[in-house]
């Protein structure tokens, strides 16, 4: 995967774009949470992308405190995704619960910004400076992952799912981690309509050759993953199963945080995600090292999961189909998200050439092809686990 784009970082698109929040806005929102306590000490601010967040010390306690723009999801989105944090905290699941303001909603809302307070995460936040496409330095840890992905879907598998938007039906919201768009017969159709649907996209797309670039790639991909879409069943996802959004007590995941792209997709595509955030060395491939694939954590994480809950043929051959293609949806919406949200066309070029484009493309390579064979020998190994 050749580094095409015009951004001269690839590290940009991670970068905060929110400012720490002050002491001031620390206390007044506090105010608001009667069980929270008074602001004592900032311990630490978090370094995430798409939101501001602090980790503090009141009177009661530590809590985590997260500051998005009103602009960037809808109030109903994000309460949808506390009833899932709340559904895993009653199944046991360690997750930090959310508090209730003093209106007994778990979001607050001030001037334009959405607020959202959680107890402070047990575990050692060992990776914390860690972005996705980092690996995890333990493989134990990565073992810890999947297994722990694998108990999240099993929590969440009698998760009510009426009224969420079904497979294959696109919700074109910006930022969304799901895979819709190639439950269609012909994918570039698909594409076109949710271009179409998206004054921001049809701006974008409308200076490019996307037709001519991309049938060079997702038809064949696609092909390959059709046919194994029919019937899937729909299951809460993470969307985002990465070192960083866990917390560690010696060799397991003591919880596990952060749940703004919990979506419905299926359970395939979050082992996705999990193989391709931890285990493909993105970075170090944009910069010429195509072989840059921590082998043994793609092992790991695997053989974590199908201890847990193991995959059906169909689920191995589904999930190497997968890899390739599983970000179609995010990246698109991450194109619309960087011109309509945070107005960076520059972010928008990377998401569209790398993310969308050449991340796809790396898998027709012949070091792509390799790490697919591995997934599929892996995921379908039915001898005992060691």
């Amino acid at each position: 995967m050749a580094n095409t784009t015009p951004n001269p970082d690839p590290l940009d698109v991670v970068k905060p774009i929110h400012n720490a929040m002050s002491e001031e806005e620390l206390t007044a929102v506090l105010k608001r949470y009667p069980d929270a306590g008074l602001f004592r000490r900032r311990i630490s601010n978090s370094g995430r992308p798409y939101s501001a967040g602090t980790l503090m010390e009141t009177t009661e306690g530590r809590f985590f405190l997260k500051k998005q723009s009103r602009g960037f999801r809808r109030r109903e989105d994000i309460l949808w995704r506390h009833t899932v944090i709340d559904h895993l905290v009653r199944r046991g699941f360690p997750t930090p619960p959310l508090l209730a303001n003093d209106e007994g909603s778990s979001l607050t809302e001030l001037g334009q910004a959405h607020y959202e307070l959680f107890a402070a995460a047990p575990g050692e936040d060992r990776y914390r400076e860690l972005h996705s496409w980092m690996p995890f330095d333990r493989v134990a840890h990565a073992r810890a992952a999947g297994e722990m992905l694998a108990q999240f879907h099993a929590v969440t598998q009698d998760f009510p799912l009426a009224g969420a938007t079904p497979l294959g039906h696109s919700p074109g919201t910006s930022m969304s981690a799901r895979f819709d768009l190639a439950f269609a017969p012909d994918i570039i159709v698909a594409l076109g309509e949710r271009i179409a649907a998206s004054p921001t996209l049809s701006q974008f797309f409308s200076q490019r050759r996307w037709k001519e670039e991309l049938s060079l790639v997702y038809p064949q991909l696609h092909r390959d993953v059709y046919p194994y879409l029919a019937g899937i069943e729909p299951a809460v996802t993470h969307g985002d199963w990465h070192a960083n959004n866990m917390f560690y007590h010696g060799d397991g995941v003591a919880s596990v945080i952060d749940f703004h792209l919990a979506d419905v997709s299926f359970r395939a595509y979050d082992i996705a995600v999990a193989l391709d955030r931890n285990a493909i060395q993105w970075l170090d491939i944009l910069a010429g090292d195509t072989d840059a694939v921590r082998f043994d954590v793609l092992e790991c994480l695997l053989r974590g999961y199908t201890a847990v809950s193991p995959l059906s043929l169909h689920e191995a051959e589904l999930l190497t189909a997968l890899l390739p293609i599983h970000q179609l949806d995010l990246a698109l919406s991450n194109v619309e998200y960087y011109l309509a949200q945070e107005g960076k066309p520059e972010r928008a070029e990377w998401a569209y050439s790398v993310y969308l484009r050449d991340h796809a493309r790396y898998f027709l390579t012949s070091p792509g092809k390799r790490v697919l064979a591995f997934v599929r020998s892996t995921a379908g190994d039915r001898s005992p686990a060691p």
